[in-house]
């Protein structure tokens, strides 16, 4: 779980820097959409298979 959790941080990181590099956009407005994103995958899966 730990290993997991750090790796889609890392993800959510790089990609929300990658993105705010390509747009010009604020670059915690992507790093925050992409773990509340990386969030809902994860509930909607538990969701599903409890």
């Amino acid at each position: 779980m730990i290993a997991w959790s750090v790796g889609l941080a890392l993800a959510g990181v790089w990609g929300g820097l990658l993105l705010g590099y390509l747009t010009n956009l604020p670059v915690t407005f992507f790093i925050s959409a992409i773990e509340v994103i990386f969030y809902l995958i994860v509930y909607v899966y538990h969701l599903k298979h409890n």
